[in-house]
């Protein structure tokens, strides 16, 4: 989910006032209404696929984290995640349903997901893509941050294989040029 527009017309607070928690459960925003504005969004987009791509390129994603910093990435969380404590993630028996069935579903082609620059994949969670690297067995990963916690995975992290669009990270990717104030 591209959250942009709300990104832009808001504004960040301090972890000082606004700590982190792990859990949104119960909050509201009026219980921060008195946190001071620390930084906002001056633009943001999507990273974008060519017309012949059904991914963002491993390329275009570390330009944009080289540039600005992380990056914002979606994917199908599978049922094992929520018990990850390190390793890393592959897609595997948890792969979500193929483009061509679920665009069969909604009557929409492939080349109009293209078009709207939207991934063709039921993507239900968001993370922030940190850098890439590889793993001590090779395998070419990207570090990302989950919103679970420091008690979760590695430190809050996890690794994902890097390259394969594994649970659909690299199909819906956005970039955000924050302001501090």
């Amino acid at each position: 989910m591209f959250n942009g527009y709300f990104a832009e017309g808001a504004h960040l607070v301090s972890e000082q006032c606004a700590p982190y928690r792990g859990t949104t459960h119960g909050d509201s925003c009026k219980q921060y209404k008195n946190c001071a504005p620390v930084a906002r969004v001056e633009s943001s987009k999507l990273l974008s696929v060519s017309s012949t791509q059904t991914q963002i390129s491993q390329a275009t994603i570390m330009k944009e984290i080289l540039r600005n910093g992380p990056v914002v990435g979606e994917f199908k969380a599978p049922s094992k995640f929520r018990y990850y404590d390190g390793g890393v993630l592959t897609d595997g028996e948890d792969k979500p349903a193929s483009a061509e069935t679920t665009n069969k579903l909604l009557g929409i082609s492939d080349s109009e997901f293209v078009q709207l620059g939207i991934a063709n994949q039921n993507l239900d969670h968001s993370v922030m893509i940190m850098g890439w690297g590889v793993s001590p067995q090779g395998m070419d990963v990207w570090i990302v941050r989950n919103t679970f916690g420091q008690n979760w995975g590695e430190k809050g992290d996890f690794y994902i294989r890097r390259g394969q669009n594994d649970f659909g990270i690299e199909s819906e990717v956005s970039a955000y040029e924050p302001v501090l104030l």
